[in-house]
């Protein structure tokens, strides 16, 4: 994929234009497997992971923001290139940043098919980060790794 950037800034080059066109460039310069990885996710609370390889991980929790000691399910969706088979399994393990408390809640992943899975029992027992630790079994061509994120739970 190919983007067009300029080289040189005429003088009627203002700084609100080039907002516009960073803008722009951020939207035209996304690849169509990036723009749609967990795009039917909502977007005020989805995040993306990627990994090795070009594979990527979004998802969004539910309810949002996550609230504490209340159960909460993730709605995941895993996207890798063309030619690049998924795994067909997913585990979580979540623990509170800085602390390493764990959840201390058996977590549940459900395969849906085409590189979608719904978490459940995820309960966060205190207000603050913690870790979700998302661990890809290898696939075809994809060696195993494990992408983690930071979430709030208030």
């Amino acid at each position: 994929m190919t983007c067009f950037i300029p080289r040189a800034v005429s003088p009627w080059f203002s700084p609100r234009a080039g907002l516009a066109l960073a803008a722009w460039l951020m939207l035209a310069c996304v690849t169509p497997a990036q723009a749609r990885c967990g795009g039917e996710l909502p977007i005020r609370s989805r995040l993306q992971l990627e990994g090795t390889g070009g594979l990527q991980l979004a998802f969004a929790p539910r309810p949002a923001p996550i609230p504490v000691n209340k159960p909460v399910v993730l709605d995941i969706v895993l996207c890798a290139p063309p030619g690049q088979a998924l795994p067909y399994t997913l585990g979580i393990e979540a623990e509170m940043s800085g602390s390493h408390w764990p959840m201390g809640k058996r977590i549940s992943v459900r395969p849906l098919g085409g590189g979608r899975f719904t978490a459940e029992g995820l309960v966060f027992s205190k207000a603050g980060y913690w870790k979700l630790n998302f661990k890809l079994p290898p696939a075809v061509g994809m060696a195993g790794m494990q992408l983690s994120q930071e979430v709030e739970a208030r």
